[in-house]
C-alpha cells in the first residue's frame, strides 16, 4: 500500500509540472505575437507667418545714411499677407513666391497699374470693386501664385478699386479705455510711411503702463519737448508728426509716454546730421519744410529707385510756384479712426481745404507722416532733371516722367 500511495502521488506531481509548462510556453507565445511600436509620428507645429516686415532702421543706429546721389541708402522691401487677419509685428519677412510679372500677364482690357501700399489686401480690392471682383479674378489678370504683395508692387486693377479699397492697418477695436496693466519690457516697431495715430494704435495693444491717448498727448502741440536742433523749426503750433522715426525700440515696465517719445527723438537725433539742415537751407527750405516735402514723398513713392526722380518733380514743381499735385496730403487731413489714410478715389479735389496740393500752391501745413531715412536723404539731395510730372508706367515697371501735361496726359494712354 505504501509504494502504491508513493506512485500516486508521483504521478500527480508530474501532470501538475506538465499543466505549468504548458501554461507558461501559452504566454510567452501571446507575448511574442503583439506588434511593437518602432517609431512615434510626430506632428510640426504651424509657424505663424510674418505679415509685416519691421523697418531696416533700428533703435540703435550705427551709421549715417550717405546724402551722395551714387550711394543712396537700399531699402528692403516690406512684405503684407493678403488675408483679413490681424496684423502681425514681426522681426523678420517672408519670402515670397511669385509676384505679377507684366512681361507674361495680360490683363483686362481698362484695367489700369496700381501701386501697392501698406494695409492693402486682395480682399481689400474685392470690397473696393464693390463686389465686382473676386480674389481670383485678381489673381489671375496680375499672375500671382501667393497672396503674399509688397508694397510698391505694381498690380492692375479697374480704375479707382485701389484708391477705394480699405486698408489692413484700419483698427478692429476701441482700445483706448482696455485696463493698463504693464507687463513689459515690450518692442513695438514704428514703420516708415506712418502717422502719429497708427503708433498710437500699435502701443494700445501692448501692456504698457501708459496709453496711445496719452502718446498722442505728449506729442501733440505745445507739449514741452527737449531741446534738439531739429525742432527749432517747427512752429509751435504743431505736432511731432515726422519725427517718428522707423525702427523697433524696447520699452521697459517704469517708461512713461514722454520717456517713449524721448527715446524715439534721440534716435532721431542720432541718425540725422545737423547738416541736414544746412542742405535744406542751401534749398530755400527750413528743416521742418524739408521733413514736410519728405513725408509726401515717402507716401508718394515706396521704390528707393524712384525716390530721388519723385523728390526732384517736387523740387522742381515748388520752385516754379506750381502746386505740388500730390493726393496723399489730402488722403492723410480726410483720415480718421477706422481709415487713417482716406482712400483717394472718394475724394473731392476741387473742393478748398489746406492739405490741397492740387490747388494750393507751396507745401501743406505739416508733415502727414514719419518717412524714412533715405527718403529724408533723398529728399535733400534729389535728382536733377526738368520733369514736373509723373506716374506708373503702363508696363508697372516703374513710373515714367513727362515734361509737359501733353506728354503726361500721352503717358496715361496704356494700350
Amino acid at each position: 500500500m505504501r509504494k502504491l500511495a508513493g506512485l500516486i502521488l508521483a504521478l500527480g506531481a508530474l501532470t501538475w509540472l506538465s499543466i505549468v509548462v504548458l501554461v507558461l510556453r501559452d504566454l510567452s507565445a501571446g507575448d511574442a505575437s503583439l506588434v511593437q511600436p518602432t517609431a512615434l509620428v510626430m506632428r510640426r507645429s504651424a509657424t505663424p507667418i510674418p505679415l509685416i516686415a519691421p523697418p531696416t532702421e533700428t533703435a540703435t543706429p550705427t551709421a549715417t545714411p550717405s546724402l551722395t546721389p551714387t550711394d543712396l541708402p537700399s531699402i528692403t522691401p516690406n512684405y503684407i499677407l493678403v488675408t483679413v487677419t490681424p496684423r502681425l509685428e514681426l522681426s523678420s519677412a517672408p519670402t515670397p513666391t511669385q509676384t505679377s510679372d507684366s512681361a507674361a500677364c495680360i490683363p483686362p482690357e481698362g484695367w489700369q497699374p496700381y501701386r501697392v501700399q501698406a494695409g492693402d489686401t486682395l480682399f481689400g480690392f474685392v470690397l473696393g470693386s464693390d463686389g465686382a471682383l473676386t480674389v481670383q479674378a485678381i489673381r489671375q489678370a496680375n499672375c500671382l501664385t501667393s497672396d503674399l504683395l509688397r508694397i510698391g508692387q505694381i498690380l492692375y486693377l479697374p480704375p479707382n478699386v485701389g484708391e477705394k479699397a480699405p486698408k489692413l492697418d484700419d483698427p478692429s477695436g476701441d482700445t483706448a479705455n482696455v485696463p493698463r496693466l504693464p507687463r513689459c519690457p515690450c518692442q513695438i516697431t514704428i514703420r516708415a510711411g506712418t502717422r502719429l495715430e497708427q503708433i498710437a494704435e500699435q502701443l494700445d495693444k501692448l501692456p504698457l503702463s501708459f496709453s496711445g491717448r496719452d502718446f498722442l498727448a505728449v506729442t501733440a502741440a505745445g507739449a514741452a519737448l527737449p531741446d534738439y536742433w531739429f525742432l527749432r523749426s517747427k512752429p509751435v503750433d504743431k505736432s511731432l508728426e515726422g519725427y517718428m522715426l522707423s525702427g523697433t525700440y524696447t520699452i521697459t515696465p517704469e517708461m512713461t509716454a514722454a520717456q517713449f517719445r524721448d527715446l524715439v527723438l534721440a534716435n532721431f537725433a542720432a541718425n540725422v546730421s545737423e547738416t541736414y539742415e544746412s542742405m535744406a537751407n542751401a534749398r530755400g527750405l527750413t528743416f521742418w519744410q524739408a521733413l514736410t516735402l519728405a513725408s509726401i514723398v515717402q507716401r508718394e513713392s515706396w521704390d528707393a529707385n524712384d525716390q530721388r526722380m519723385v523728390a526732384g518733380v517736387f523740387h522742381n514743381r515748388l520752385a516754379a510756384g506750381q502746386p505740388l499735385g500730390a493726393t496723399v496730403t489730402m488722403m492723410y487731413a480726410l483720415g480718421r479712426a477706422g481709415q487713417w489714410w482716406y482712400p483717394a478715389g472718394k475724394i473731392d479735389f476741387n473742393q478748398a481745404h489746406p492739405y490741397n496740393t492740387l490747388r494750393n500752391r507751396g507745401l501743406p501745413p505739416s508733415p502727414i507722416c514719419s518717412p524714412s531715412l533715405s527718403v529724408l536723404a533723398a529728399t535733400l539731395d534729389p535728382a536733377q532733371h526738368d520733369y514736373y510730372y509723373f506716374n506708373i508706367r503702363c508696363d508697372g515697371k516703374g513710373n515714367f516722367y513727362a515734361r509737359t501735361y501733353a506728354e503726361f496726359k500721352a503717358g496715361l494712354q496704356c494700350k
